[in-house]
C-alpha cells in the first residue's frame, strides 16, 4: 500500500496571537500539542518557526518562553 501525504499551510501570525491570549510566560511542546490538537512533532516544528520569527524563545529542551504581551 502506498503512503499518502498531506501538506497544510498554517498562519503562524494567528498562532502567535493565540499564544499571547493564553496569558502565560512559557509553553511546553506537550501543552502546545494539547491546546492546538496536533502531534508533539508538529508542535516542535511550529514552535521552531515561531522562534525564528521572534514570537517565542527556546527556554529548555521542551519549553519556550512567549515573547510579547503575556503575563
Amino acid at each position: 500500500m502506498r503512503k499518502s501525504y498531506l501538506k497544510v499551510t498554517v498562519n503562524l501570525d494567528l498562532i502567535a496571537e493565540e499564544l499571547k491570549r493564553l496569558n502565560k510566560r512559557y509553553i511546553t511542546i506537550k501543552d502546545f500539542s494539547r491546546y492546538f490538537g496536533i502531534s508533539n512533532k508538529t508542535s516542535g516544528k511550529i514552535l521552531k518557526h515561531l522562534e525564528k520569527m521572534g514570537y517565542v524563545k527556546r527556554y529548555s529542551t521542551s519549553a519556550y518562553s512567549i515573547i510579547g504581551d503575556s503575563a
